[in-house]
């Protein structure tokens, strides 16, 4: 399916005490109004997603998803990390 027909969601973005651990969701709107979600990022504690894009990587007709998954501790003791990852 085209990225065209489909919604990204990045979220967990806020920082603060009671944030929940980021994801990168899929909204299929083939079918709108019926749309289904599907997750693509695996979780991991406490990281949040700030953007999301689609990447044609290779010369590839088919677009990979691509975002920005960091960490980012309100205590400041903790070391803030940030990833790319690629779906």
């Amino acid at each position: 399916m085209p990225e065209s027909d489909k919604l990204v969601i990045s979220e967990g973005f806020f920082v603060n005490p009671n944030k929940n651990t980021g994801s990168v969701k899929l909204v299929d709107l083939k079918n709108y109004p019926k749309v289904e979600i599907e997750q693509v990022s695996t979780d991991k504690d406490s990281y949040f997603f700030h953007h999301t894009e689609w990447f044609a990587s290779n010369g590839r007709d088919k677009k990979d998803l691509v975002a920005a998954r960091a960490f980012k501790s309100v205590n400041p003791f903790k070391k803030p990390d940030g990833e790319l990852v690629m779906f």
